[in-house]
């Protein structure tokens, strides 16, 4: 049968076809029946893929907002202080050089802390390291500068600021270095109240109080923040999954419709053609002939190129040209894999421009037959090319007439891409249609 070419041949054209082996293994491959579609399909699951960056993202935002909530509770224990201090109470300070000293050095630190905080919404080791040190010192430092023998925890100034390093101490470092920081802010404590302490009295309950917050504040919180952050790493996971169901999904039905379309299509042609063949309704005949090699070239449209399943303006190519055989214009074309999406306007641009160059073909070109290529670039864009071996013309002789300017460039234009034309008298011609421009 015309048309058909051997593994590695290189048509008239200059394009290199695939060989019949090449269509043989596409086609052994392919189960038209309905019925075997979605066995097939599940032979192609896409791999699970991972969402995009913003889901992908839910640990580190959980945590960036846990480090900015430790950064207002922080704010928020410097005010007791001198809110109480402002409303009249009076404190028994007695050393009021140390009590304003460690007050002072705890709120400038404080402020310097929760604004870095607040903005990166991250706590790094050489800062709560250091956050801890200034702690400890402001403990002792206030400890010694207020007399607390009257039980009041507003007595020492550091020991809420205190609880707040030990909170950040579980969200940042649980567990070993967590626990080891909120013993050694306890035992600064306590040694900043030793000399206040006396057995019976009413600091020891009140100093009790505060060193099992700092130390009881600390694991929960680190057992809060591990749980938090486990299910925010779970929510990825499931996302995750849940995406990949959906693409899965999706591209079932893609190709679903799509090998229904191949399906009709062949359904109309080839097995049209074979039955009345087979019945006896077509005798060998030059018509016969000439419907045979345009239904092989059909079917060339539709399985050439290599790949997964080809998309829809791969068939649309295939009608068209399947529609020029009808009129008795033969085009050898070869379709490589085309991009997986395309817009619905992309494809009927392209299809209507091809359609309309190798209907010029057919009424200008003096010729019978024509070789359309298409491809896709890297970037995602195709490239179709109709080529001729015709009387061609020449550009300057254009005219609206031909189609070229209201049929194919502006239709191009209209859809983002563009056109461009070649052709010398006697010389053929070629059209090439790009996507995008």
């Amino acid at each position: 049968m015309a048309g058909v070419h051997e593994p590695g041949e290189i048509d008239e054209a200059g394009t290199q076809r695939q060989g019949v082996g090449g269509y043989r293994r596409r086609v052994n491959g392919w189960r038209p029946a309905l019925a075997d579609l979605p066995r097939h399909l599940e032979e192609n699951r896409p791999e699970p893929t991972l969402p995009d960056d913003t889901m992908a993202d839910v640990p580190a935002r959980t945590f960036r907002l846990l480090v900015r909530m430790l950064a207002g509770i922080r704010l928020v224990q410097l005010l007791p202080w001198p809110l109480a201090f402002a409303l009249g109470v009076r404190f028994n300070a007695a050393h009021i050089g140390l009590a304003i000293a460690g007050y002072g050095l705890q709120a400038v630190w404080s402020l310097f802390y929760a604004a870095r905080a607040l903005r990166t919404g991250t706590l790094p080791d050489w800062l709560m390291a250091l956050d801890v040190a200034i702690t400890c010192a402001c403990l002792v430092l206030s400890g010694r500068g207020w007399a607390t023998a009257n039980g009041s925890t507003l007595g020492n100034s550091a020991v809420y600021p205190a609880i707040g390093v030990a909170l950040a101490s579980g969200v940042v470092w649980w567990r070993a270095r967590a626990i080891a920081a909120s013993v050694l802010i306890a035992a600064c404590y306590v040694i900043g109240i030793l000399p206040e302490l006396r057995p019976g009295g009413p600091i020891v309950a009140t100093a009790l109080g505060n060193v099992l917050s700092i130390l009881g504040f600390t694991v929960v919180t680190g057992l809060i923040t591990k749980r938090l952050l486990g299910q925010a790493e779970m929510i990825v996971v499931t996302s995750a999954a849940m995406l990949s169901v959906r693409e899965h999904a999706a591209a079932q039905r893609a190709r679903y419709e799509e090998r229904s379309t191949h399906y009709r299509l062949l359904h109309d042609t080839v097995l049209s053609t074979l039955n009345a063949i087979a019945r006896g309704a077509i005798p060998d005949s030059a018509q016969l002939r000439q419907r045979c090699a345009a239904e092989a070239d059909l079917l060339r449209t539709m399985i050439s190129g290599d790949g997964p399943a080809t998309t829809s303006l791969t068939v649309e190519l295939a009608v068209v040209v399947y529609h020029q055989a009808a009129l008795g214009l033969r085009v050898h074309s070869h379709i490589a894999e085309m991009p997986p999406e395309l817009p619905p306007e992309v494809v009927a641009a392209l299809t209507g421009s091809c359609r309309e160059a190798l209907n010029n073909v057919a009424k200008h070109a003096g010729t019978g037959e024509a070789w359309l290529t298409a491809q896709a670039e890297h970037d995602g864009g195709v490239v179709i090319t109709v080529v001729d071996r015709g009387r061609g013309f020449s550009p300057g002789s254009l005219s609206n007439g031909l189609g070229m300017s209201r049929s194919i460039t502006a239709r191009m234009a209209e859809a983002g891409g563009v056109s461009v034309v070649d052709s010398e008298v006697e010389q053929g011609t070629w059209v090439e249609l790009r996507w995008p421009k």
